[in-house]
């Protein structure tokens, strides 16, 4: 029930948001994932979900070719936080070989949004309530972290609103790794290099989720111990 909506929410939802500007490092369109994240009633129980509301291509939005494109990003990207009314502190920027660009959206709303280095150390926050090792003992960098992280959180119906065009982008990536060998997610660049297209949409909506996770306490409330016999039903399922 991914691409199911939140139907009750416990407390009026923060509004976050993910920007990937991609085009920067190595991918096809800049992407913006707006969602929320608060507390919400799921199955008879009240926990802290996050649900994707719309993904946008801000690329296709530019009108005015002449102008130089990050500055058309970064006013459009301006221009949405005031549309969504999020707060800038609660945006996420993959600034990952962008730092030009981040400059320039930092002069443009000012210095308070996220940063996110994909090739970055992993947190030291735990997998899930259930399983205590830390991110950073699990996931060899931040992009493995949270391309992983994620399937707890769905499994216990913590992330909601996920469109199939991003679903199926996500199924596409794979890993490597095992309880004794590190994660690693596939690099852009193979991934692109095997599928012929960027993993954009999804970037932006990890960003928009490491916003959840790493600023207001989003983390899954799994306690089943069988982790394997999950992840290998998920990826089933995903096929």
């Amino acid at each position: 029930h991914v691409d199911h909506p939140v139907t009750t929410w416990m407390e009026p939802p923060t509004m976050i948001a993910g920007l990937d500007p991609a085009y920067t490092h190595g991918g096809d369109a800049s992407v913006m994932v707006i969602g929320r994240v608060g507390l919400a009633s799921i199955n008879g129980k009240s926990i802290k979900v996050c649900e994707r509301l719309q993904t946008l291509f801000l690329d296709k939005e530019i009108t005015d070719k002449s102008v130089d494109k990050s500055e058309s990003i970064v006013k459009l990207t301006h221009d949405k936080l005031n549309e969504y009314n999020i707060e800038v502190r609660n945006l996420a920027v993959d600034v990952s070989g962008a730092a030009a660009f981040s400059s320039l959206l930092a002069r443009e709303i000012g210095s308070g949004f996220l940063e996110v280095v994909f090739n970055a150390k992993p947190t030291d926050m735990w997998i899930s309530k259930s399983d205590k090792r830390k991110c950073c003992d699990v996931y060899t960098n931040l992009v493995s972290e949270l391309w992983h992280v994620g399937k707890p959180l769905i499994r216990e119906g913590q992330i909601k609103g996920i469109d199939p065009d991003t679903v199926e982008e996500m199924c596409q990536r794979s890993y490597t790794g095992n309880d004794k060998v590190k994660i690693t997610i596939e690099s852009k660049k193979d991934m692109k290099k095997r599928i012929h297209r960027s993993c954009d949409r999804s970037d932006a909506f990890f960003c928009m989720l490491h916003m959840a996770r790493a600023k207001h306490g989003l983390s899954s409330t799994e306690v089943s111990a069988d982790h394997k016999a999950l992840d290998s039903e998920m990826t089933e399922l995903g096929r």
